[in-house]
């Protein structure tokens, strides 16, 4: 009846045709007459049947039938309107769940808080033991998710898993006790790997599984897949609510996430750029500047800065700033820690405020105690992250001065700086051939992933390089490389602005040391005292490590010079000939040479396990130069021709010499031999063994 649609009487109901005893005689008696009208509502939808059975006296009669048909459409209308309201109501709450995860997730700009949110509303809407939202990183094939513990999974498109399946097919998957399934027949196997991780516990013997793609068109932005391992099956109402949520909510939350993202980094890019902009006459200012910037505007855990040695092919590195990143970490740590604890001091004052007002404090009592060890054990963590902290910042003050040198085409940034380009490592896998200094990421954690950019001023100079290693949450993508590059951009204009004031800096410094200079040593009353006041005002105005005049005694055909503890130091011209001295001394010009220091391939090793075995004592990491040697031949003014001496430089600091410092030299050389045409006593130096003052002044120009 309920599905024709027509009425059924009859005064002998076991011959009624499809009679059965198990709902047409629903009481213990027998069904002997039976009167049954169809319930069906004012639009023709059938709500079912009516069913009346037994007439006490006598038959069911065609008055009986019309009133009964009368009742069941109200019945019908009445159920009608019961199912819309249940349907209305469930809509409601539903799309009630739906503007709240809206406003929620709204101006969400963290990752881990928008995959939390999203999994927490879908538990809510489909009432699922576990619900887990991936992100589709299209550029490497890789659904991406957190877990509550804030640790990343990935798991590879493929057809093997539910999720690569509903992600490559574009459409929803309803799957019963999945791990039986013949295609995902593995997947139990496989759910031991990391990138199921997040299916274990949740994931039963018997577990059932939906699985929504989140569209945006026909391109794919996520997964929400769901899973009940016990309890009722996923149903085509479940699936089309979550269908809906991911049209109607997810879609629009991915899509605004992106979004928001973008113009959070711009914004933050204004405010970046001028970070880096704020300071450049520091050197250190402006790299852990830069590195701050970097660190947070790509989201990665350390960021390395690299200057560049263009005459030596290296890149250089400050050592000490290499655990700046591990210091501000931990801070981070520390001052999120202090907040918890007040947070539980404050649940500590308000229960022992409750117990002084109860009569009964057995309850009361219990929770103020059971917040003491809580608060203990914040304090001791606390306690723990200040002393790691000093301990880094110890380490970091012993390296300070230090430099790491890193060769063209050595590791992952000196490759990156031969090919002058980007270098971007999503996985690294242990094959690539990496520094002790981009080896290790803050805290002792391995380098995981990498990406490297060239920096450059606005004439198209090689300056220096950054490298960001770890990012957070995922790998670095194509959006990254475009960010860094606008960083990299500003970054060079700076360094090259602070290059700029560097040397003006240094220049002005050299021109300030050579005025006092030449005060000096035209007061001086003998050779040996300008030997000294050059050996003093030489290594401070070209900033070497030694400086020595040497001069030059012609009969003898050698050289001499005062030593450090008022020595004469004299040497056969013919011994020193092939010399960086004897060159300039011979040939009348300036002579520069850099010698190679194999001592100083590669990065200034650091090694723990030293540091441990020598009782925890951090070991200074020294500085490794080649040997670098500057020789100015000073000659006499009137006439050209004639030597007086050599200045002997010797290592400049934290460099080799420039052309900046050669012009300083020459200057210096200028004013050596107008000191020696002018001294009032002039040395002999023709004369015996040690220099003595003579009244000649002649005598000087004559040898």
């Amino acid at each position: 009846v309920a599905n024709t649609g027509n009425a059924v009487m009859s005064q002998f109901a076991q011959l009624v045709p499809n009679f059965d005893t198990r709902c047409d005689q629903p009481l213990a008696k027998e069904t002997k007459t039976l009167l049954c009208t169809p319930m069906v509502d004012s639009s023709s939808t059938k709500m079912g049947s009516i069913l009346a059975i037994n007439k006490k006296k006598g038959t069911f009669t065609s008055q009986d039938e019309a009133w009964l048909k009368i009742i069941s459409a109200q019945y019908a209308e009445l159920l009608s309107n019961y199912v819309k309201h249940h349907k209305a109501l469930r809509t409601r709450d539903y799309y009630a769940s739906f503007l709240r995860a809206s406003r929620a997730l709204g101006g969400i700009t963290s990752i881990h808080d928008l995959i939390a949110t999203m999994q927490k509303t879908v538990k809510q809407l489909l009432t699922c033991g576990m619900c887990t939202v991936y992100t589709y990183d299209r550029e490497n094939n890789l659904l991406f998710t957190l877990d509550a513990a804030s640790n990343e999974h990935y798991i590879h498109v493929t057809n093997h898993t539910v999720a690569g399946s509903a992600c490559l097919s574009a459409k929803p998957l309803r799957i019963e006790n999945v791990y039986e399934h013949a295609k995902f027949k593995d997947l139990a196997a496989s759910s031991k790997s990391a990138a199921h991780a997040t299916l274990q516990g949740a994931a039963a013997p018997r577990a059932n599984m939906l699985c929504c793609p989140v569209l945006r068109g026909s391109q794919v932005l996520g997964i929400i897949q769901c899973v009940r391992s016990t309890g009722s099956l996923f149903s085509l109402i479940d699936e089309e609510w979550l269908v809906d949520f991911t049209q109607q909510v997810a879609m629009a939350a991915l899509h605004t996430f992106h979004q928001n993202s973008g113009a959070y980094k711009v914004f933050g890019l204004v405010e970046a750029l001028c970070t880096i902009s704020s300071e450049v006459r520091d050197h250190d200012v402006l790299e852990s500047n830069i590195k701050n910037v970097v660190r947070k505007a790509l989201l990665c855990d350390k960021v390395n800065v690299y200057s560049v040695d263009t005459m030596r092919q290296e890149l250089v590195a400050h050592a000490h700033l290499s655990y700046q990143d591990e210091i501000q970490d931990l801070s981070a740590q520390i001052q999120t820690g202090e907040a918890e604890l007040g947070l539980l001091q404050k649940q500590h004052r308000r229960a022992n405020r409750e117990v002084l007002k109860q009569d009964t404090q057995e309850h009361s009592h219990g929770d103020s105690e059971s917040l003491d060890p809580l608060c203990e054990e914040q304090r001791q963590h606390l306690k723990e992250l200040k002393t790691k902290r000093e301990g880094v910042v110890v380490l970091s003050d012993s390296r300070r001065g230090s430099l790491v040198r890193v060769r063209f085409k050595q590791g992952l940034a000196g490759e990156a700086a031969a090919s002058g380009g980007f270098q971007n490592t999503p996985h690294i896998t242990g094959n690539e051939q990496l520094t002790d200094f981009e080896r290790r990421s803050i805290h002792g954690h391995a380098a995981k992933n990498m990406l490297c950019a060239c920096i450059y001023t606005e004439d198209g100079d090689l300056v220096g390089l950054l490298q960001a290693i770890n990012k957070k949450h995922g790998v670095f993508t194509s959006a990254d490389e475009k960010l860094l590059q606008t960083l990299c951009a500003q970054s060079g204009v700076m360094m090259h602005h602070a290059d700029m004031l560097r040397t003006t800096h240094k220049q002005s410094q050299a021109r300030f040391d050579l005025c006092q200079y030449t005060v000096k040593v035209l007061s001086c009353p003998d050779l040996s005292a300008i030997c000294k006041i050059i050996a003093s005002h030489g290594a401070k105005v070209l900033m070497a490590r030694k400086c020595v005049f040497w001069v030059h005694e012609l009969h003898r055909h050698s050289m001499w010079t005062v030593g450090s503890d008022d020595e004469i130091i004299r040497v056969s011209l013919r011994e020193i000939a092939t010399s960086v001295v004897g060159k300039a001394a011979v040939s009348a010009e300036m002579q520069m040479q850099a010698f190679s220091d194999l001592s100083s391939e590669g990065d200034v090793e650091e090694e723990e396990e030293q540091q441990q075995a020598d009782g925890g004592q951090h070991s200074q990491m020294g500085q490794q130069f080649s040997a670098c040697i500057l020789a100015q031949p000073v000659l006499l003014k009137s006439d050209r021709s004639v030597l007086l001496g050599v200045i002997e430089c010797v290592n400049k600091k934290g460099s080799v010499f420039d052309e900046d410092d050669k012009y300083v030299m020459d200057i210096f050389a200028t004013i050596t031999a107008a000191a020696l045409e002018n001294l009032s006593g002039a040395v002999s130096v023709a004369s015996c063994d040690k220099p003595v003052k003579s009244t000649q002044t002649t005598a000087i120009i004559e040898n």
